[in-house]
């Protein structure tokens, strides 16, 4: 198991508007963000995995991992928070 934080930073930001009409067309766009956007975020993390040894120093882990960004990414009347989840693999020795 591991808990631990991670600071994030934004390297660019952008959105994207798609529209689809009911005739069926789509119309896509690009806009400014909708307000203050913070670059630096904090972000508590977590993850539990399996341990796998190979050989007497060489060890494998596979862990699935959650992570919640504590500061508002963008800040207008609706917060917007990052969050990320996905699988990490380790290697060690």
């Amino acid at each position: 198991m591991t808990a631990g934080f991670s600071i994030n930073y934004l390297l660019q930001e952008s959105a994207k508007i798609i529209i689809y009409e009911t005739d069926g067309t789509i119309n896509k766009s690009a806009a400014p963000p909708y307000g203050t956007v913070n670059t630096i975020n904090l972000s508590p993390q977590l993850s539990a995995g399996i341990d796998f040894t190979v050989k007497n120093k060489m060890h494998f882990r596979i862990e699935p991992s959650v992570r919640f960004g504590f500061i508002a990414a963008i800040g207008t009347t609706f917060n917007t928070h990052l969050w990320n989840s996905g699988i990490n693999f380790c290697y060690y020795f």
